[in-house]
């Protein structure tokens, strides 16, 4: 596809780490559409239980579920991949509020299943709440910051300052 089309394309899925970044560009991406390396970086708004989860996560260590599909706001049931250790704590938590979350500057309870992942100032049974990760999640060492990251993938790509598509990697 990436021959066929005068657009960019952004490899995603799977990128957790500098030879993945490396292999989508050498493959002719332009870039990487990362979730799950972000988390657990300084920066990230993640509640630190959430950023050492998926540190802690090995290959396998997360599963598709529909556990966390309380959600107002969704017309159908959804479906995400997730750390597993949270699906069993959801399955072993008695009681119907897993814990508190800021929201829009009010704070709310949130419920047994709900969809909204911990964030740095969530409170309660962090560990029954999403904590949201793809597979990649096994190729994260620590919680860095996201300059760290990113130039450690540049480097890995071949050049701390790699021209990538209509754009500078760096």
């Amino acid at each position: 596809m990436i021959g066929q089309v005068d657009l960019p394309v952004l490899a995603a899925g799977g990128i957790g780490s500098g030879s993945a970044f490396a292999g989508a560009l050498d493959r002719g991406a332009s870039g990487a559409r990362v979730g799950t390396r972000f988390i657990a970086t300084d920066e990230s708004g993640a509640h630190p239980a959430y950023k050492q989860a998926v540190v802690d996560a090995v290959a396998g260590a997360t599963e598709i579920t529909g556990a966390f599909c309380v959600c107002p706001l969704c017309a159908t049931v959804p479906r995400a991949r997730v750390v597993r250790a949270c699906i069993d704590a959801l399955r072993d938590f008695v009681g119907d509020t897993v814990g508190e979350a800021t929201v829009g500057g009010e704070r709310v309870s949130l419920p047994k299943g709900h969809g909204l992942p911990p964030g740095s100032g969530a409170t309660g049974h962090i560990e029954a709440m999403p904590m949201y990760a793809g597979e990649s999640a096994a190729s994260v060492s620590g919680i860095e910051p996201v300059a760290t990251v990113v130039q450690t993938w540049c480097s890995a790509a071949g050049t701390p300052d790699r021209q990538v598509g209509n754009g500078t990697v760096a």
